[in-house]
């Protein structure tokens, strides 16, 4: 049996308003504090909860890991996954102070230039002077090709070109250049994470501008061509200087004439450096491996391995997952590959390796210490540095270059099947491919191959379990090319489960079954703090598999990728979620990268984005990809990120859902920024004035996303926002017949309980708290009411947009750690400790949720309501049951409602109409027989 409840309060001040604050409630200030309390009690008892009580424990991790299999062995092709290799880090820095990030970033006489490239990482350079800086002068100019008019404002979502002046790590001055040439001073005024902004001038790109920063007396007053525009306090000298060209590749940078004083005198900024650095010896380590955090800063992350390897009469080659950023590949001291960006590496090095003895070399280049998105960051700025896996293999000149296993449909106990294979021949020949699904079935089909590369496509019928977050059956498949001698020249190995996904009737359909995504974001601030630069790119098995155990106890089927910055291509997450059994939104590390558009008309990064999805295309789990995350826009841009994006994926996936972008309502009245929208039908804009989107607004793929905060008592708003809902956009996306629409980002703040707090963890204060001002007053101190409130807000949260149709809940997030270890959001805190939101979550999670319907919580001595049911439309009859307690758990009203069929999605009951309560807290409990 399933059981939900809601706390209700019956008073006789009650005056037509159910709202439990806002302008419209009767509940006093100490009434909802009363309110609280009660919840929080009613909670406990019934849903076990538990203060400082652990969601996963290490004895589940290891169990979980020792049933996934997640290497990557391939017998046939005497594969050799490199394990235990010796990690060493060393400094390899040409100069004294200098530091220039990635070969984008050059100096030469007294010139820095920062170009552009193709691709992320984005060049950047640091002058680490070693001395307090008395003044810092220097002239620099921005490429012409980085103009675009600003979309949205200068807000903290906006990214830019940045120079800062730091203490160390922490910024003492900040200072951005927008697309459109304003250049501002930017203020934490209110917390380190959002800024307020000050125009010192307006820039024109193309021409040089002479920047100057003079510290006196705790206060750095700020000059540009020779005008001084602003003097702001600083909370101690700086002796570092920062530039990073920014997150997308747009616009060159070149810096001369620079001029620092430090309390020692004039610093020689492009001194040589003499200095013969030692190496640092770490230990042996499994990859993938990271090092990164202030204590390696600027060292390079060298993995040698000694090994012994036999390529017979085969070519042999070399894959590397990533070197990110960039980095470089050697065998027996001859370079194989420097890798300019995070791309996968696959090089022929048949004349490299030796038959027998062999060493390979790593070497992974440091990240610069950038801050891409000044929310939910670090404040340790050096995010790790890593290599992925690597493996060496052998082939024959005829082999299996790549599988896409698609499956056309999904019904119990059978699917159709077609693989699409991709075989590089270097001679015409004719072949039989054998392909076994273990368990299940075996066949084979004669193939002609000319030389070059070859195109096969197989259908099949097979009659396994299709795979759902409920039943994540995996089967191992083997593609075998067997030549005339009988003997197979190749053999491909491929894990995978078979289902379908679709949007149809507006609703998105799991193995043609309706299907609500509901989860949370993984932006993966993990612990311990100090590491959290490291793991925030680069997880380690437990890791990831503690995230998704936590998702699945927590009733998730989904999760979203949201790692701001950096994205994610590590393909271990969607092997984890194929094991385990969570679909996900995919992101890949190239997300955000369509956004050039904006500024070039063309999207440069297209091809990493989908070799990075090439990496998880047979991966069950992922069911959607993500181009960009929130962004400002025009109509015409959105016009052209929906066009290339959907095209160009479509050009390699024909098979899963589309999120070009995860939030671009900011107009009108959602969040109006100025921006532009289409409504879901695509003829009527923002204000529902008639035009006409690129038709890739409204492809078959493409799914309406939003983050409704302000309609969700996210970001300070009340009950009344939650109940009306009014925003004129969204009820044509609950009710569209074409699009599915789903919430992917919706969040309440709720404090941690102190007694759990990590060990070495930081007691900052997020800049989130001014969440609860809308209540009147804040929760200090008091985290059991602070936690009622997020978990009832969560609670109605959900039942409220279950009701009008949603088809997906994604909470932001999953677990704590960002804002320096502060964020107060997640359900899950930054040591892994349940929140009261954690069971409030899961109930409107299940499978099957019953509650009021509405957002009452207060009522006269008359309650009246209409049980509503959301289900997966199974088709199968149920007994229901309402019930009334009061708040010593005494019963005093209960109706059945027998025989309800589960048909639909949204199923509204009979009316419950009931008048003989007293003034007092009632609890209504509804229960679904299974």
């Amino acid at each position: 049996m399933s059981e939900f409840f809601e706390l209700i309060k019956v008073t006789d001040k009650y005056s037509g308003s159910g709202d439990f604050n806002g302008k419209e409630s009767v509940l006093s200030l100490e009434e909802q504090r009363d309110y609280l309390k009660e919840y929080y009690r009613q909670s406990v008892t019934r849903y076990g909860f538990k203060e400082c009580e652990k969601v996963v424990s290490d004895g589940e991790i290891k169990a979980a890991l020792d049933k996934i299999d997640l290497t990557n062995e391939n017998s046939f092709r005497n594969r050799l996954c490199l394990t235990e290799l010796s990690a060493y880090t060393v400094k390899r820095n040409a100069y004294k102070n200098l530091y220039l990030y990635t070969d984008k970033c050059v100096a030469c006489g007294g010139v820095i230039t920062v170009r552009a490239g193709e691709s992320a990482p984005n060049g950047a350079f640091k002058i680490e002077c070693g001395k307090s800086v008395k003044s810092a002068e220097f002239s620099f100019k921005i490429s012409e090709d980085f103009f675009t008019p600003l979309r949205g404002g200068t807000d903290t979502l906006v990214g830019g070109k940045v120079i800062e002046l730091r203490r160390g790590t922490e910024e003492c001055v900040k200072l951005q250049i927008y697309s459109d040439g304003q250049f501002c001073l930017r203020l934490p005024v209110t917390d380190a994470y959002h800024y307020q902004n000050v125009l010192l001038c307006k820039i024109e790109f193309g021409k040089t501008v002479k920047f100057k920063a003079e510290i006196i007396d705790k206060k750095c007053i700020i000059s540009v061509d020779g005008k001084e525009c602003y003097a702001v306090d600083v909370f101690a000298a700086p002796d570092t200087l920062f530039y990073g060209n920014g997150a997308i590749p747009v616009g060159d940078a070149e810096f001369c004439d620079i001029n620092i004083i430090t309390q020692d005198g004039k610093l020689n900024v492009f001194e040589k450096s003499c200095e013969n650095y030692a190496e640092r010896f770490i230990g042996k380590v499994n990859l993938p491996y990271a090092v990164g955090t202030e204590k390696f800063k600027d060292e390079t992350l060298v993995l040698r391995k000694n090994f012994v390897y036999s390529k017979g009469d085969k070519r042999a080659f070399l894959y590397a997952d990533t070197l990110d950023p960039c980095g470089e590949i050697f065998i027996n001291g001859k370079l194989v590959k420097a890798a300019a960006d995070y791309s996968a590496v696959y090089a022929d090095v048949t004349d490299l390796i030796e038959n027998g003895d062999n060493e390979l070399e790593i070497k992974v280049n440091p990240r610069a210490p950038e801050v891409l998105y000044p929310w939910h960051r670090h404040k340790d700025p050096y995010n790790g540095w890593f290599c992925g896996e690597v493996f060496i293999e052998s082939l024959f000149g005829c082999f299996v270059k790549s599988v896409q296993s698609i499956t056309k449909e999904a019904l119990n106990g059978s699917v159709r099947q077609t693989f699409k294979l991709e075989i590089a021949c270097d001679a015409p020949c004719e072949k039989t491919l054998l392909i076994e699904v273990e368990g299940v079935k075996s066949f084979c089909t004669p193939v002609t191959l000319t030389r070059g590369e070859n195109r096969v496509t197989v259908n099949a019928e097979l009659n396994l379990t299709p795979w759902s977050p409920d039943s994540p059956a995996l089967y191992n498949v083997k593609f075998s090319l067997i030549g005339a001698n009988e003997k197979p020249c190749d053999e491909y190995y491929l894990k995978t489960g078979f289902r379908t996904i679709e949007q149809k009737n507006g609703a998105i359909l799991l193995n043609g079954k309706d299907f609500i995504m509901k989860g949370a974001l993984l932006m993966q601030f993990l612990p311990p703090y100090e590491n959290v630069p490291v793991n925030h790119v680069c997880p380690t098995n437990e890791e990831i598999v503690f995230q998704a155990l936590a998702a699945k106890k927590m009733g998730c089927n989904s999760v979203r990728m949201h790692q701001l910055g950096y994205g994610s291509g590590d393909a271990r997450f969607a092997r984890v979620f194929d094991a385990l059994g969570l679909t996900v939104i995919w992101i890949t590390r190239a997300i955000d990268s369509v956004n050039e558009i904006i500024f070039s008309g063309e999207w440069k990064q297209k091809s990493r984005y989908l070799s990075q999805i090439k990496k998880v295309i047979n991966s069950p789990s992922v069911i959607m990809y993500e181009g960009v995350n929130e962004t400002y826009l025009t109509r015409s841009d959105i016009d052209a990120i929906y066009r290339e994006f959907v095209r160009g994926v479509k050009s390699v996936d024909k098979t899963r859902l589309l999120c070009p972008v995860s939030h671009l309502y900011y107009a009108n009245d959602s969040y109006d920024h100025g921006c532009e929208y289409y409504q879901d039908d695509g003829l009527k804009d923002e204000f529902f004035r008639p035009v006409r989107s690129a038709e890739e607004w409204n492809d078959e793929h493409v799914v309406r996303s939003a983050h409704t905060y302000e309609r969700l008592l996210g970001y300070g708003a009340d009950w009344k926002a939650l109940r009306l809902q009014n925003w004129s956009a969204q009820g044509a996306l609950l009710d569209s017949d074409k699009h599915a629409y789903i919430v992917s980002e919706y969040a309440v703040i709720g404090r941690a309980d102190p007694a759990g707090k990590e060990k070495g963890a930081p007691d900052v204060k997020s800049y989130e708290l001014g969440d609860e001002k809308i209540l009147g007053y804040d929760f200090d101190g008091d985290f059991k009411l602070s936690q009622a409130y997020q978990a009832l807000a969560a609670k109605y949260d959900g039942f409220k947009m279950l009701s009008l149709g949603a088809d997906g809940l994604l909470w932001c997030c999953l677990t704590g750690g960002a804002n320096d270890g502060s964020y107060l959001k997640p359900p899950i805190d930054f040591s892994g400790n349940k929140k009261l939101a954690f069971y409030a979550l899961k109930e409107t999670f299940a499978d099957t949720v019953f509650c009021k319907g509405d957002t009452d919580l207060i009522y006269g001595k008359s309650v009246s309501f209409t049980p509503t049911l959301v289900t997966a439309g199974d088709g199968k009859t149920h007994d229901v049951k309402v019930i009334i307690e009061n708040s010593q758990g005494e019963r005093v009203y209960e109706k059945t409602y027998p025989g309800v069929k589960f048909d639909r999605r949204i199923i509204k009951l009979d009316k419950v109409d009931y008048s003989a309560l007293s003034e007092g807290y009632y609890v209504i409990v509804f229960e679904v027989e299974e």
